[in-house]
């Protein structure tokens, strides 16, 4: 994919080499794919063991990817799956045009399922003592060691503007704890 400048978007980001946090509008360097930015200082003054945390950054990525074929994993994923929704409606074992058809359809019932009945899209995070919707971000803030095994390297702050309590945003990119959670947002 490779690396593309630009501006940091609000709420800000974490740079994954030297772990500052860049400010909205600061500049970047970011791949939306891998999910990796680089702020200016470290774009500019790249050392060799800056590259190296880089290239474990990747390798990371590469680990994540092979997670999927995780059998544990996805037998969690089929017992919270609809029976419904295990295999295509009338799918045809032979190569056609009608077994192309049932599998987009199918996959069309997976992503409206998972969309509106399994997971809920966060914008920001609701208050668990007063239930009112957290309107005001405080930024960025340090990643606890649970919610780094899940690998939530950024953690979002919001204020509830109902009882003033901060509450934490963890920005998971474990499918498993993303499993248990039931939210989030790219």
């Amino acid at each position: 994919h490779g690396l593309q400048s630009g501006l940091t978007p609000s709420p800000g980001r974490l740079c994954d080499i030297c772990k500052t946090t860049m400010s909205p509008g600061s500049d970047r360097f970011a791949c939306k794919e891998c999910d990796f930015d680089v702020c200016k200082q470290c774009m500019n003054g790249c050392s060799q063991s800056k590259k190296s945390k880089m290239l474990d950054k990747v390798f990371k990525y590469v680990e994540q990817a092979q997670s999927y074929a995780d059998k544990a994993r996805q037998e969690k994923v089929l017992r919270l799956l609809p029976e419904s929704l295990y295999t295509p409606r009338g799918a045809p074992d032979e190569n056609t045009i009608s077994s192309v058809s049932s599998v987009s359809s199918h996959i069309t019932d997976l992503l409206k399922w998972f969309k509106s009945d399994f997971f809920k899209w966060t914008d920001s995070p609701f208050c668990e003592k007063c239930s009112v919707k957290a309107t005001k971000n405080e930024g960025l803030t340090e990643p606890f060691e649970e919610e780094l095994r899940y690998g939530a390297n950024r953690v979002e702050s919001w204020r509830c503007t109902g009882c003033n309590t901060l509450l934490r945003f963890p920005r998971y990119n474990d499918p498993a704890r993303l499993l248990e959670t039931r939210h989030g947002r790219c």
